[in-house]
């Protein structure tokens, strides 16, 4: 109950930030749930992690749950743009333990194929990362 209120609770504040960003095209809009990740050159264990990330015109949030506990590891979201080339998030609100991220600025190169999606890039923190996405809800 309590994963499904923060939920709730985080796309309220995502929709907030509908009118504050440049936009995104549409063919990034939707749910996205990551299948593979490298942070820093470490590949990240996602097995067992449910990993979404939602993505409107104007805004974007993710989440990292377990899937044993259900219980939501980490989040983040803020206003997004993407022009087919680069994907900027602007981070407006953070979960535990990521306080040097909030205010800052992503920029990241993403490829997308039919469903699957590719981003690429540094955070603001200088850590280069890699992750592999794939859509969860039809095409917009």
């Amino acid at each position: 109950m309590k994963t499904k209120i923060t939920i709730a609770l985080l796309c309220l504040v995502s929709i907030q930030f509908n009118l504050l960003s440049q936009g995104c095209k549409q063919e990034i809009i939707g749910a996205w749930r990551c299948v593979g990740s490298v942070h820093g050159g470490v590949r990240a264990q996602i097995k067992n992690t449910y990993f979404v990330k939602y993505i409107s015109k104007t805004s974007f949030s993710w989440i990292s749950s377990s899937m044993d506990t259900k219980i939501i590891r980490s989040a983040m979201g803020g206003t997004c743009s993407y022009d087919g080339q680069t994907y900027i998030e602007n981070i407006a609100y953070i979960g535990p333990d990521m306080t040097r991220f909030l205010g800052k600025k992503h920029v990241f190169k993403v490829e997308i194929k039919g469903n699957k999606m590719h981003l690429s890039g540094k955070m603001s923190d200088k850590v280069y990362i890699e992750e592999d996405w794939v859509r969860i809800d039809p095409q917009p």
